[in-house]
């Protein structure tokens, strides 16, 4: 009987109906896709006031479109799978900044949300902005980084900030834990920010976090630091135990943390024809070095 009742009852399942799929463009509840709640994180390092971080639970595969609204908005797309991050820059001081996530499945069904994010407004101290002018097709395309140094009080405050078309500041950075002159302050070819302090070479994301941290050993950088296609550090640096500065320039391997190659400035120029009124011991003041063609430098 109970063999009967069993089979009886996976005929009758069998020929029951399947519900139809949804078809694509369908709206769904945002649960639908996720195993738990996304988790919101304003300024997650605390040195990236108009930037948040968006930990997604992502059950299945999906496709997010982000507007961060400006004008002018940010529009980002990314793939997410699993417990995935998102970032989110170009916040706007000073408001509240409502952030449209559309999420999109293989089937595409789609889910909505809208992201909440407060920011304080500028530090006082920030210049005003005012664009006179701008030409959209005789510009380069993106914003404008601006490295902002506040002297004071015999040291600066480094506070590196971009700005959009309008002349309004949507990304900074407070570097003033470091309480002197920073820089130069660069984007490596990884899409993070390279700078140097006294003899230390930082690596930070876009969030304010540190990715990487190296230690010149006998050699302090000043002024410029730029990334090779080798991927090595070309170095304007002093050297340390020696009567004159910034005079020494060098390539460093940040994979093996060495030297590749030095160059002694003295060697080459001619010491005595200076104009600065420092000292002969500061007889040169590198300030910028470009990489040749052909393996040489050129320096200014």
């Amino acid at each position: 009987m109970l063999l009967v009742l069993v089979v009886g009852w996976g005929i009758f399942s069998g020929c029951r109906k399947e519900e139809p799929p949804l078809p694509p463009g369908t709206e769904v509840p945002l649960p639908t896709f996720l195993d738990s709640s996304l988790v919101l994180k304003v300024n997650p390092s605390g040195l990236a006031p108009l930037s948040a971080l968006v930990i997604v639970p992502a059950n299945r595969r999906l496709q997010l479109e982000m507007v961060v609204p400006g004008p002018p908005d940010v529009e980002v797309q990314q793939e997410l799978e699993g417990l995935s991050s998102v970032h989110i820059h170009g916040l706007l001081p000073g408001r509240v900044n409502e952030v449209a996530l559309t999420f999109t499945d293989s089937l595409g069904l789609v889910a909505r949300a809208t992201l909440q994010i407060p920011t304080d407004p500028l530090p006082e101290f920030f210049p005003r902005l005012e664009v006179l002018q701008h030409d959209a097709g005789r510009s380069e395309p993106g914003w404008n980084l601006v490295e902002l140094s506040i002297g004071g009080g015999g040291t600066f405050r480094f506070y590196p900030f971009i700005f959009d078309e309008r002349g309004q500041v949507r990304w900074y950075l407070n570097l003033s834990q470091f309480d002197g002159w920073v820089g130069p302050f660069k984007r490596a070819s990884d899409g993070n920010w390279l700078f140097a302090f006294r003899n230390q070479i930082y690596k930070y994301d876009m969030l304010g976090r540190l990715v990487r941290q190296w230690t010149l050993e006998g050699f302090g950088q000043h002024h410029e630091i730029t990334e090779l296609e080798n991927g090595r550090f070309l170095i304007a640096v002093s050297k340390w135990g020696q009567s004159t500065g910034l005079d020494w320039v060098i390539e460093y391997n940040p994979a093996t943390l060495q030297v590749e190659r030095s160059w002694d400035l003295r060697q080459v120029l001619d010491m005595d024809r200076f104009d600065f009124i420092f000292g002969g011991n500061d007889w040169l003041h590198v300030n910028s070095l470009w990489p040749d063609a052909d393996g040489g430098l050129v320096i200014s």
